[in-house]
């Protein structure tokens, strides 16, 4: 059998992030405790526990979590594939999403590069509620559905551990991390935020949950116009 990582090794890893994720981690790492590494031990556990599992989003979140502790080919990761699965989730699909990183993890030479800089006046963009990065769903639209899926999403720092998501109408990002901005509300002119915001991520809109490890499941989403 694998040698299995602790809990404090993925912390120590940097692979455990403070977001909603973490949970599905130690619910993984709990089984793996509990049965003390006994294969079939883990297997009752994880059945015992997909059986009081009824929303989709939380059993794949259990499958991708027993993914990275234990692989894709073990069966408690194929256990919470299953009931992903007969929930309505498309597992090959989701599992291929979940392997897209998003622009802040990619290496250097891989993130995208733009010589464009904010103009002088604040950038217009219009609010659209809160994104769903799971399903993709705002207030008006998904970003997983007609043209939207070919869109960029942007997060933009407006305070200490507060995020929120502009999204462009292409695949690329407008500007490159690091760069900072002010925006402004695009029918009335009203100043948003608490100042200039500072680019910190991005992610293609396909792949819009591979941001919940880092953010969280739903932010305040914007577009600009």
């Amino acid at each position: 059998m694998k040698n299995i990582p602790t809990f404090d090794d993925f912390v120590l890893e940097g692979l455990v992030l403070e977001a909603a994720s973490s949970k599905d981690i130690q619910r993984i790492q709990d089984i793996v405790t509990k049965s003390n590494g006994d294969e079939s031990k883990m297997l009752n556990l994880a059945n015992t526990m997909c059986k009081l599992i009824t929303d989709k989003n939380k059993a794949l979140d259990r499958a991708l979590a027993a993914d990275q502790i234990l692989g894709a080919d073990h069966p408690v990761t194929k256990t919470f594939a299953d009931r992903a699965a007969a929930l309505g989730i498309d597992v090959t699909k989701s599992f291929a999403s979940a392997k897209v990183l998003p622009g802040s993890q990619r290496p250097s030479s891989e993130q995208f590069k733009s010589t464009r800089n904010p103009g002088r006046y604040p950038s217009p963009i219009l609010p659209c509620g809160k994104v769903n990065l799971q399903t993709g769903q705002n207030k008006y639209f998904s970003y997983k559905e007609d043209w939207h899926v070919n869109s960029t999403l942007e997060v933009w720092e407006i305070g200490y551990k507060e995020w929120v998501i502009v999204s462009t109408s292409g695949s690329t990002p407008i500007y490159q991390i690091g760069t900072e901005c002010n925006f402004q509300h695009d029918q009335t002119g009203r100043s948003m935020f608490k100042g200039s915001c500072k680019l910190v991520d991005y992610i293609e809109a396909a792949h819009c949950e591979a941001l919940i490890p880092l953010y969280g499941k739903s932010l305040s989403c914007y577009v600009y116009k």
